[in-house]
């Protein structure tokens, strides 16, 4: 028993569309000779027949083979989740409030022309004064008479 060759039904149904090869060839994103061989069944018919096998042992359809983002529609969002997302985010940071009464550290202390050394300030205080250094000791010249 001889099994009839699959034959082409893309003309039929471009035609109950009211498409012509060009307009079906602009939306596919083919050349017209593409849309007309593919009517002609020449090129590509038995690949079609392979994905129509594939999708009945997949037991799915022909769009469930691949992800588009092109032709997969956005998920449709509740009125609240719609809302969550028009809502400014939280901030992150203190408010400028809070920022604002953070002071500066003081500025680092400046000598005054009046300010007292270390031995100075021991000295006023009643703390003996450190012993100077033997090289800085200058001797008293002796008078000779």
């Amino acid at each position: 028993m001889h099994t009839p060759e699959p034959r082409s039904r893309i003309a039929e149904l471009r035609k109950a569309a009211g498409l012509t090869q060009l307009q079906l060839s602009q939306r596919v994103g083919v050349t017209e000779t593409t849309i007309a061989n593919w009517e002609r069944g020449r090129g590509g018919l038995d690949w079609i027949v392979k994905l129509i096998r594939l999708c009945d042992a997949l037991n799915c359809n022909l769009k469930d083979l691949i992800e588009d983002p092109a032709t997969t529609a956005a998920p449709l969002l509740s009125l609240e989740e719609a809302q969550a997302l028009m809502r400014p985010p939280a901030p992150t940071h203190p408010p400028a409030a809070e920022t604002e009464a953070i002071a500066p550290p003081p500025p680092a202390p400046v000598a005054e022309p009046n300010a007292l050394s270390l031995s100075e300030a021991q000295r006023l205080m009643g703390s003996p004064a450190p012993e100077p250094a033997p090289e800085a000791t200058q001797q008293q010249p002796r008078s000779i008479g």
